[in-house]
């Protein structure tokens, strides 16, 4: 019998990664709100450029 990972753990494993870098030693005052806002934007970066970014403001 093969053990294989489901698809998703990848993905799992990334966010936390993110999480980290972002929520490191050095952020540990970003507020919750900010912090989601910048985890959804790095998890979703194919979705957006700088294009995207200088059309909303």
């Amino acid at each position: 019998m093969e053990l294989i990972s489901p698809p998703t753990s990848n993905t799992v494993e990334r966010f936390f990664s993110v999480g980290k870098a972002t929520f490191g030693l050095q952020r540990q005052r970003l507020q919750p709100a900010t912090l989601e806002m910048i985890l959804f934007l790095r998890m979703n970066d194919a979705l957006w450029d700088s294009n995207v970014v200088s059309e909303c403001c």
